[in-house]
Formats: structure tokens, sequence, C-alpha cells
């Protein structure tokens, strides 16, 4: 499948929306439930998620356009939400992640496939553009 940025885009801005649905408003014994050790809960899950938001994307797209190739990522931590999760009601939870989502990135075009590879343009939160992009696999 190729991905198509109108397309993810709908179930992107629909995740803030939906997590509320089937969360908000439920009972701690509903959120806080989970399988065992190292399993998540629905809150963990949407604490996961926010984690993500914060660290993952925006940052890392920083770290390559300052760093290049020279630094690697850091690890992702699965479980590093827990620090700030862990107490806060589902409804904060949520609230926050409908916030971030919010306040994402916003792309300029569709990803744009020509003989040197894939393009796409967005803003980042601050309204800096960005450029992305993928050279094509070299051929042997």
């Amino acid at each position: 499948m190729d991905l198509q940025i109108a397309a993810a885009r709908e179930v992107l801005e629909r995740t803030p929306g939906a997590l509320q649905g089937l969360l908000g408003g439920l009972t701690d014994a509903w959120v806080l439930g989970n399988e065992g050790p190292d399993t998540f809960s629905p809150h963990d899950v949407v604490g996961h998620l926010i984690h993500g938001e914060r660290t993952d994307w925006i940052p890392r797209v920083r770290l390559i356009l300052e760093h290049g190739t020279s630094r690697p990522f850091e690890p992702f931590d699965r479980f590093a939400f827990r620090t700030f999760a862990a107490g806060v009601p589902i409804g904060t939870l949520l609230a926050e992640v409908a916030r971030l989502r919010a306040e994402g990135v916003s792309f300029r075009n569709e990803i744009v496939t020509g003989p040197g590879g894939q393009q796409i343009l967005l803003e980042d939160p601050s309204g800096n553009v960005v450029e992305l992009f993928q050279p094509a696999a070299s051929r042997a």
C-alpha cells in the first residue's frame, strides 16, 4: 500500500475523538486494569501515545536536521510514560492527547515521488517548514 497523506490524516485526526469515545468517563476499574507484568492498561496506552508525541516525532526530525546521520536516535523507552502518567486521571490524559495532536505538524502537500526519491513538505508546531526526503534505492 502506498501511503497517502490524506488517508493517514483521516485516522490521525480521529484518534483523540476515538480514544475519548472509548475511554472518557470510564471508572478506574476499566482504565487501569492490565493483563500482568509489562502489559499495558488503557490508561498506559494513552500515556504511551503522549510520550511518543512528545519525544519521538518532532524531536527526531530536529535531531536529523541538526546533526544529520552523525548522532543516533535515543532508544524509545516504551515505559517512560509512567514517570508522568501515574496517578493522572484518564480525562486529563485524553485532553493532552487531543492538545498534542491539534498542535502537531501540518502537511503542505502529498508525497511527491520522482526518479531521485520521495519528498514531502510540512510545518512543525512552531511554523518552521521542514522537507523530508527519502532517496530512491540505489540501482546495482
